[in-house]
């Protein structure tokens, strides 16, 4: 009896210490990522003026309310609101760092060239992902940075070449039901312009000059 009343003396000690830890920092990091995870549930992209002047307002009212010694519920509440708004403002700014051309409308056949980043298996065929060098028929401006495109026919060429494949594109496809999974935003944050097909083969060559990252 007396060991078992030490341990639960020592389990009553530790649940003491936990609740005398300063759980600001905890709170202010489950904020961020809540404020990050709402950015994906808008329907549009927020105005950055306003999402900088939310967290400009909202750190002065923290730190008015540090220095002023106002109740703990009012410094706790700025710091959930402090921290959700960061977290939004993270979210704002991965979008804008991602943000790369993409093609509006789907293609007919077109000479796509560039290197073949990646080789993933697919239903219908292997799937090519290509840093676009050049496509025929657009203008510079509206190449994508990255496309992926599926290769039914033989592969005759590997990860690192430069190719030339005909190619039909189109849009990287947005959900067909709300909830379901948005390709079309992950495309994004991939810098993935379009999607589509190879027809016929792509052909390789070693003697293209790869570009600096």
């Amino acid at each position: 009896m007396q060991g078992g009343g030490r341990s639960w003396l020592r389990i009553l000690a530790g649940a003491a210490d936990l609740v005398s830890i300063d759980a600001r920092p905890l709170i202010l990091a489950f904020a961020i990522c809540g404020g990050a995870a709402s950015y994906f549930a808008l329907p549009a992209e927020p105005e950055r003026i306003s999402v900088l002047a939310i967290n400009a307002v909202l750190l002065v009212v923290w730190w008015a309310a540090r220095q002023w010694s106002r109740p703990e519920t009012v410094i706790m509440l700025t710091i959930v609101m402090l921290g959700g708004s960061l977290g939004l403002t993270a979210g704002t700014v991965r979008a804008l760092t991602a943000a790369a051309p993409a093609i509006g409308s789907e293609t007919g056949p077109v000479m796509l060239e560039g290197w073949i980043q990646e080789i993933e298996p697919g239903q219908k065929g292997v799937r090519l992902n290509i840093r676009v060098h050049s496509i025929s028929g657009m203008s510079p401006s509206d190449w994508p940075l990255n496309v992926r495109v599926t290769h039914m026919s033989r592969l005759e060429v590997s990860a690192g070449l430069f190719v030339r494949c005909w190619s039909v594109l189109r849009p990287p496809p947005a959900p067909s039901m709300p909830g379901e999974y948005d390709f079309r935003r992950q495309a994004c944050f991939e810098k993935l312009g379009a999607v589509g097909y190879v027809q016929g083969r792509c052909r390789g060559e070693r003697s293209v000059r790869r570009p600096v990252p």
